[in-house]
């Protein structure tokens, strides 16, 4: 999976950013996770280098995150399959289930 349009969320779900989507080392491998800017920042001041974040490295779902200049809350989606995945080898299965 290529990150073409870093920025997150898409122009389509939201007029502000929020922050940026990146490539994160978790285990043995690399999985997708948001850095949620401190402050959201309007398109077409899309910042040349990270500015400070709320959060660095947010992985898996999480809703109702707040944009900073308008207040509208959004959900940052559901984790990609990979992503559960390899969180979920860090936990032993029951052998009761």
């Amino acid at each position: 999976m290529s990150l073409k349009d870093p920025y997150w969320p898409s122009v389509k779900k939201h007029i502000h950013i929020l922050g940026v989507l990146r490539w994160v080392v978790h285990g043995q491998g690399r999985i997708r996770a948001l850095y949620l800017f401190e402050r959201s920042v309007c398109r077409g001041g899309e910042p040349k280098e990270l500015p400070p974040a709320r959060i660095d490295a947010l992985i898996g779902a999480s809703n109702g995150i707040r944009c900073t200049i308008c207040g509208e809350l959004i959900d940052w989606g559901d984790p990609p399959a990979e992503s559960y995945n390899r969180l979920m080898s860090h936990y032993p299965r029951s052998k009761d289930v």
